[in-house]
C-alpha cells in the first residue's frame, strides 16, 4: 500500500481532528481527548483500507479485521485503555493523559508509514 493521496478532505479532517483534540486536552477534558485520539485511529485505519469502519462493530472486530500482528497487539492495547477511560470509571488526570498520549501518537506514526 502507497501513501494516501492528499485530499481536500483528508486535509480537513486532520485539522478539524486536530482542534476538536487541541480543544478538549485545553479544557482538560482528558476523557474527551482520549475518544478523540481513539476515533481518529479507527478513520486512519479505515481510510488505509486496514479495517472497514462502522458504528456498529466493536473493538473486538477491528481487533480481528487487522491482518498485522505487531499492529493488533498494539491496538488492543490501545483498544483496552479507550474502554477503560470511556466506558469504565476511569479518571484521566493531566499527568496520566500526558503518558498515554504518546502511546497512541506511535500507534498513529506506524499506521502513517
Amino acid at each position: 500500500a502507497g501513501q494516501a493521496e492528499l485530499t481536500e478532505d483528508t486535509v480537513q479532517n486532520e485539522l478539524s481532528y486536530r482542534q476538536m483534540l487541541e480543544q478538549a486536552v485545553a479544557e482538560n477534558d482528558f476523557k474527551l481527548a482520549i475518544r478523540i485520539r481513539y476515533g481518529g485511529l479507527l478513520h486512519l485505519m479505515d481510510e488505509k483500507g486496514m479495517i472497514r469502519w462502522d458504528a456498529h462493530k466493536t473493538n473486538r472486530s477491528y481487533y480481528y479485521e487487522l491482518k498485522d500482528k505487531a499492529l493488533r497487539d498494539d491496538f488492543e492495547k490501545l483498544a483496552y485503555i479507550f474502554d477503560c477511560v470511556c466506558y469504565g470509571d476511569f479518571e484521566v488526570s493531566a499527568s496520566l493523559y500526558g503518558q498515554l498520549e504518546p502511546v497512541f501518537d506511535e500507534f498513529r506514526d506506524k499506521l502513517k508509514k
